[in-house]
């Protein structure tokens, strides 16, 4: 049920992703694209793949840094920080796109 839950999830952040896109496309602003498309994939990537990317990150970290690396389990703090910068990052790209329509 979780992951179909995620499926449509993420299936309506590219649709809004898209029509972010359009937006540049009708404001006379085709340029913007070259910012605004890897600013969405990076921040959907982020959102949806946070907790794996979490976990990466504290293995990549243990590899290098301890001498007994532990499992790799990310701190809620971590995840947290993770979901709150891919929504920042979402959000200002689809207020770059909203603006690219208005101006």
């Amino acid at each position: 049920m979780k992951q179909k839950y995620d499926i449509r999830f993420l299936i309506c952040q590219i649709a809004v992703a898209v029509l972010g896109a359009i937006g540049f496309f009708a404001g006379g602003r085709p340029e913007g694209l070259v910012v605004y498309l890897p600013d969405m994939v990076l921040s959907i990537a982020m959102i949806y793949f946070n907790y794996s990317l979490c976990k990466w990150a504290n293995r990549w970290h243990g590899f290098w840094n301890e001498r007994n690396p532990g499992s790799g389990e990310p701190s809620r703090y971590f995840q947290l920080s993770g979901k709150v910068g891919g929504w920042f990052l979402y959000l200002l790209g689809l207020g770059c796109a909203g603006l690219a329509w208005i101006i």
